[in-house]
């Protein structure tokens, strides 16, 4: 036990800090925890993943938290978690879905953030998953290979991404 000589007075005007996103940016991370849980309405349930910043923007060790609404009344957010995923999955070399998702632990893989504004106004950190760079998952899954403009050459940057 130790005795503390504070002055309640220096205390009184803390704002407490907000919680800042993660920078965007392409990082590697890996998932280090992992949680089935109940939605608050009891009719379905999410994967709640924590992420470990290997490398990145940001000072390795920081976290990253996704919610993966699984099972969910919303068609719309359960599309949604089913393909993030997996991405998840697929990114850590795995054909199938995992039986547990302790499988999914300790495994890097790229993650690429972008910010969204959220309903209330804010902003939140989006996820997109892919294989780590240099895995045997990522020479697996060969990237299609950018068209080739009229001249000849390898297309603009404002062609690569005309549909």
């Amino acid at each position: 036990m130790a005795k503390l000589d504070l002055n309640a007075n220096d205390f009184q005007n803390i704002q407490p800090a907000a919680p800042e996103i993660l920078p965007v940016g392409e990082y590697t991370m890996q998932i280090i925890k992992s949680e089935r849980r109940d939605t608050k309405s009891g009719s379905g349930w999410y994967l709640q993943l924590e992420f470990d910043v290997l490398s990145g923007p940001c000072a390795p060790g920081r976290k990253f938290w996704d919610r993966l609404n699984l099972k969910n009344t919303n068609e719309q957010a359960q599309s949604i978690a089913q393909r993030q995923f997996h991405a998840i999955y697929t990114a850590l070399g795995m054909a199938l879905p995992p039986s547990d998702s302790e499988q999914l632990h300790f495994k890097p893989l790229r993650v690429v953030i972008k910010h969204k504004e959220n309903k209330q106004g804010g902003l939140e950190a989006q996820a997109k998953y892919l294989p780590a760079e240099g895995s045997v998952t990522q020479g697996a899954a060969a990237a299609p290979q950018a068209p080739v403009n009229a001249t000849g050459g390898a297309p603009k940057p404002w062609e690569r991404h005309k549909k």
